[in-house]
């Protein structure tokens, strides 16, 4: 549920009119514009098909962290959710969680929600992969991919391989939606030829 800005009766303003709170996320009110009423996953940190800022990739030197991640209208029947970060190039998933409340509708900057479970990446890692920003000859793309599921994967062990993480996923969706985001833009261009471009972008849903 969206909870707007409210005043405690003491003239105390817990939030600013427009920031909306997703369980314990904030995100500017206009962040759903242009999805209403849809299965949609968003970001307040990047938009649809836009550069992934560098503290969430291997770009930032450091540990990174991911992004604030928000979603809206659960489907009807979700017992949980589970999301999948995705090279796109590649095929490989770099973070893998389940055990996502289809009540609590976000998971906030490097922290997991109650309950929720990493399980191993395709490396073997049991954590979030940080995808490769840096600026490069070409854009690579990265997707947030949100499963609705219809039995909750609790017999599934964290330390299950990602084949069978995918696998359990696979037969449990009832809908998706997804988030594309991008590496740095390159740091040369060309003249625009009638080729087409050598890295797409993902198509994404209506969400």
């Amino acid at each position: 549920m969206l909870l707007a800005a409210c005043d405690t009766g003491d003239g105390t303003t817990l939030r600013p009119p427009e920031t909306i709170v997703v369980g314990r996320c904030d995100a500017d009110a206009t962040l759903f514009e242009d999805a209403e009423d849809i299965f949609a996953l968003r970001s307040p940190a990047f938009p649809i098909d836009g550069p992934i800022p560098g503290r969430y990739g291997e770009v930032a030197g450091v540990d990174s962290i991911w992004p604030e991640l928000l979603w809206q209208q659960t489907p009807e029947g979700t017992a949980e959710l589970a999301l999948l970060l995705i090279d796109n190039a590649t095929g490989d998933v770099l973070w893998a969680v389940g055990g996502l409340d289809p009540a609590n509708p976000c998971i906030p900057e490097g922290e997991l929600p109650d309950g929720a479970v990493q399980y191993q990446n395709q490396f073997g890692e049991t954590a979030y992969r940080a995808p490769d920003l840096s600026i490069g000859e070409e854009t690579r793309y990265y997707v947030f991919r949100l499963h609705a599921l219809d039995e909750p994967l609790t017999d599934v062990p964290a330390d299950a391989d990602i084949e069978t993480v995918m696998a359990a996923i696979d037969e449990r969706t009832i809908d998706t939606t997804l988030l594309v985001g991008s590496s740095a833009t390159p740091a040369t261009t060309t003249a625009p030829t009638t080729t087409a471009p050598t890295t797409a972008a993902p198509t994404s849903a209506a969400s």
